[in-house]
């Protein structure tokens, strides 16, 4: 007999000590499984807050069937401008001492809030952090991604209480999600952050760096306490796959958001290096993606942003042989660019008859034999 079914009475939490957020937009698949994963943990002093974020399916009413019957879930309906907006809302309306923000189509693990009620009791910080299964929506296999495995952190590293500078080293190369952390509300509102509602389909990353750069302290602990659910065709992340002009755009917000942090907090460049990195690459990455109606686009934008960046130093791009390419964007005309691309491509396909080169970045295979 399911949870809905077994309580008929309302259950009264004023105090929340957790303020769980989810944005909810076409959802009703996963709801349940969702929601049922909270309402039914053993820890009772939270509350849930559902942005239902213009949803057009059966969503509305899988969570007032919920809310009907459980008083900490509360819900707020407006019109569809995406997660960031949502969670943004969610934020301003939490009153928990700690927040937690889950996506609609993921679960939590038994016990999650237990266990991390006794983990930021002992030294409150800013951020926790935790570990994560990946659940494919396809295959049905859950696995333990390396990356989400935070017993893979440097030792010294699990358990205990760190700040920026002791973790730089590897704290970029972290799961950018939102979701694999709780945050400390009064934090968050002291450091006045918020989610970017411009970077389309990416706001975890700037919301996550900006955290991590601000905080006065942050914990990691190895426990596995949250599901998340890979190759929905109803998740943002997967309908990004085929929208080449909202991702590159955002790539470049994200770059430029993330100049502003370093700007405004007054970091030394060398500290976020890593975090530069991931920036550059994450360009290039999306000019290697962009088809040729794009590529024109995305190369000028990263050659504006890679000219007006104050974080950037350009000889140390010039010298760098790691960053070489964005040297060339910067130098080169986009003609030029593609030219040295199509002259010096060493790109082979696996067939041994053939040989791949790229123009304007599309493979063009031809046969040797």
């Amino acid at each position: 007999m399911s949870y809905l079914d077994q309580n008929q009475n309302k259950i009264k939490n004023s105090n929340p000590y957790l303020s769980i957020i989810i944005p909810v937009y076409n959802a009703e698949t996963f709801l349940d499984k969702c929601l049922k994963s909270i309402i039914e943990q053993n820890f009772k002093s939270f509350e849930v807050i559902c942005i239902n974020d213009g949803s057009t399916d059966n969503s509305l009413k899988v969570l007032e069937s919920y809310s009907n019957i459980d008083n900490r879930l509360k819900i707020v309906s407006k019109d569809n401008q995406g997660p960031a907006s949502a969670r943004n809302l969610g934020m301003s309306l939490a009153k928990g001492e700690y927040v937690w923000l889950i996506d609609a189509d993921d679960w939590i693990s038994e016990n999650s809030f237990e266990v991390l009620s006794k983990a930021v009791d002992l030294d409150k910080p800013d951020i926790l952090g935790f570990s994560a299964y990946t659940y494919d929506n396809q295959t049905k296999i859950t696995n333990l991604d390396h990356k989400r495995d935070l017993k893979q952190l440097p030792p010294g590293h699990i358990n205990n209480l760190q700040n920026y500078k002791l973790a730089k080293s590897y704290l970029f190369d972290l799961p950018v999600e939102v979701w694999c952390r709780v945050y400390k509300r009064d934090f968050i509102l002291k450091k006045n952050i918020k989610f970017e509602e411009k970077v389309w389909g990416i706001d975890d990353g700037v919301f996550v760096s900006e955290t991590y750069i601000k905080a006065e302290n942050f914990k990691h602990i190895p426990d596995i306490l949250y599901t998340y659910r890979v190759s929905n065709p109803k998740s943002v992340v997967f309908m990004l796959k085929g929208v080449q002009n909202k991702t590159y755009k955002s790539s470049m917000l994200f770059a430029e958001k993330c100049d502003e942090i370093i700007e405004n907090t007054k970091v030394n460049v060398s500290d976020v290096e890593l975090l530069i990195d991931r920036n550059l690459f994450r360009m290039l990455y999306y000019y290697k993606r962009a088809n040729p109606y794009y590529k024109f686009k995305v190369f000028n934008e990263i050659k504006k942003y890679l000219t007006k960046s104050k974080t950037l130093d350009y000889e140390f791009i010039k010298q760098n042989e790691r960053y070489n390419v964005f040297y060339k964007i910067q130098a080169y005309s986009f003609f030029k660019f593609i030219t040295l691309q199509f002259i010096f491509s060493k790109n082979y396909k696996l067939c041994k008859h053939y040989k791949s080169i790229y123009i304007l970045g599309l493979p063009v295979y031809r046969k040797t034999k």
